[in-house]
C-alpha cells in the first residue's frame, strides 16, 4: 500500500524462489495488466493476510511514473561504479534509493523525465558453465517498461538464496528522484563502460548525426556497403531517433520494440542471429513495404532506407558511406582463388 502511494504499481510474487508473479492474486491471471493499470487499494486489501502467503514486486515504467530501476548484480561492482559515476556528477548516486538484494547486488531507483524507462542489459560477461558451453552472465540492466524487481517486505522464501531485500539507509521509496537526460545517460555510461562483451564491430559514430564518421576496421573481406551495414549496425541507432522504443530484451539477445503513439505492448522484435532482421507484427506499426516476403520482414538496411530515404537505395547507400559502411575488398588471395575456380584451377586456396 506504501508502494501504491508513492506512485508505483505493485505485482504479487509467489512464494517459491522462482520471483515469478502469482497470477491467484491477480485480476485475469495475468500481470501484464498491472503494466498499464495498477491494483488498487481494495484490490491489495483482498489479498491473503497470513505472514508469507506472497511476496511485493515494483514495476517499471510509465505505469509507476516512469520508473526505471538500475540493477547491479554484485556488490564488487557497485563501489567501482559509484567512483566512477561521481567523476562524472558528484552527488547523484546519493539521491537515489537503493535496495540490497539477496545475491547480493543493489537496486537503484530514479525516474525520467524525456525518456521513456526501458529494460535492457547494460554490461555482461562471457563465462563457461559446468557444460562447457559458453554464456553471458548479465552485471548490469536496466528494469523499466515491461519489468520489475522484487520489493523489500517480500518473504526470504521468495529468492532462491532465502535471503531478503534490504533497503539501505539514505532516501526512501517515497524520495525517488526524477533525472534529467544528462543524470541519466552518465548513469547509463557509466554501466556500460564494465560491459566485456566481445564485439564484432568498432566503436561507431551514432547513425543519422552525419557527422565526419569514423574509421572502421572490417575483419570479412568482400563486403558490399549494405552487407557491412546489416552486420555492423546498432538497431537502436536506427529505430530510437524515430521514436521507437526498446521495451525488453531476451536472454538470448532477441530485442522487442513498441512502435511511435503506441504506450504499451510490443509492435516488432529484432532478431538476435546476425545479420539481425526486424520482424513488424502489423501494418499499421511499420507503413512500408515489405522487401523480402509477406511476414514484413526487413535488414537493417531496408529499415534505414525506408526510415530515412524514401526507399530509394542509391540515396541510402550515399547515406551509409558517409557514416563509413563502404564495404571491403577482397583480399589479392581470395581474388586469385576466386579466379582459379572460375578456371577450374583448384578448388581452395591450399592449391594455391
Amino acid at each position: 500500500l506504501q508502494l501504491l502511494h508513492h506512485g508505483i504499481s505493485v505485482l504479487p510474487i509467489k512464494v517459491d524462489g522462482s520471483k515469478a508473479p502469482d497470477p491467484n492474486l491477480i485480476p485475469n491471471r495475468e500481470w501484464t495488466t498491472l503494466q498499464e493499470t495498477p491494483l488498487t487499494v481494495e484490490q491489495i486489501k483482498a489479498w491473503p493476510d497470513t505472514l508469507d502467503s506472497f511476496g511485493i514486486a515494483s514495476i517499471g515504467g510509465l505505469v509507476s511514473g516512469n520508473l526505471e530501476i538500475l540493477d547491479i548484480d554484485s556488490l564488487v561492482l557497485f563501489d567501482p561504479f559509484w567512483v566512477e559515476l561521481e567523476k562524472k556528477i558528484p552527488g547523484l548516486i546519493t539521491r537515489l534509493p537503493k535496495v540490497k538484494s539477496p545475491r547480493p547486488g543493489i537496486h537503484m531507483y530514479y525516474r525520467l523525465d524525456s525518456t521513456q524507462a526501458n529494460c535492457g542489459k547494460l554490461a555482461c560477461k562471457p563465462f563457461v558453465n559446468e557444460k562447457g558451453k559458453k554464456k553471458m552472465k548479465t552485471l548490469i540492466e536496466t528494469k523499466g517498461d515491461g519489468g520489475y524487481v522484487l520489493s523489500p517486505g517480500s518473504p526470504r522464501i521468495c529468492h532462491e538464496l532465502n535471503k531478503e531485500y534490504t533497503l539501505l539507509p539514505g532516501p526512501g521509496i517515497d524520495e525517488i528522484p526524477i533525472l534529467t537526460a544528462e543524470e541519466h545517460e552518465a548513469i547509463l555510461s557509466t554501466a556500460r563502460a564494465f560491459d566485456q562483451r566481445p564485439s564484432s564491430r568498432p566503436q561507431q559514430t551514432k547513425l543519422l548525426s552525419y557527422g565526419k564518421a569514423k574509421q572502421r576496421s572490417v575483419s570479412l573481406a568482400g563486403l558490399k556497403p549494405y552487407e557491412q551495414f546489416n552486420l555492423e549496425a546498432d538497431w537502436r541507432e536506427i529505430l530510437a531517433q524515430h521514436g521507437w522504443v526498446l521495451v525488453s530484451i531476451k536472454a538470448d539477445g532477441e530485442q522487442y520494440w513498441r512502435r511511435p503513439g503506441k504506450s504499451h505492448g510490443h509492435s516488432a522484435l529484432t532478431s538476435a542471429e546476425e545479420p539481425s532482421r526486424l520482424v513488424v507484427f502489423s501494418e499499421s506499426a511499420w507503413p512500408f513495404e515489405s522487401v523480402t516476403d509477406t511476414r514484413r520482414t526487413y535488414s537493417k538496411f531496408d529499415a534505414f532506407k525506408a526510415l530515412n530515404c524514401e526507399g530509394d537505395f542509391g540515396r541510402a547507400m550515399r547515406e551509409i558511406a558517409r557514416l563509413g559502411y563502404t564495404g571491403s575488398k577482397p583480399s589479392l588471395a581470395d581474388r586469385i582463388t576466386s579466379r582459379l575456380r572460375k578456371n577450374g584451377q583448384g578448388s581452395d586456396k591450399g592449391s594455391l
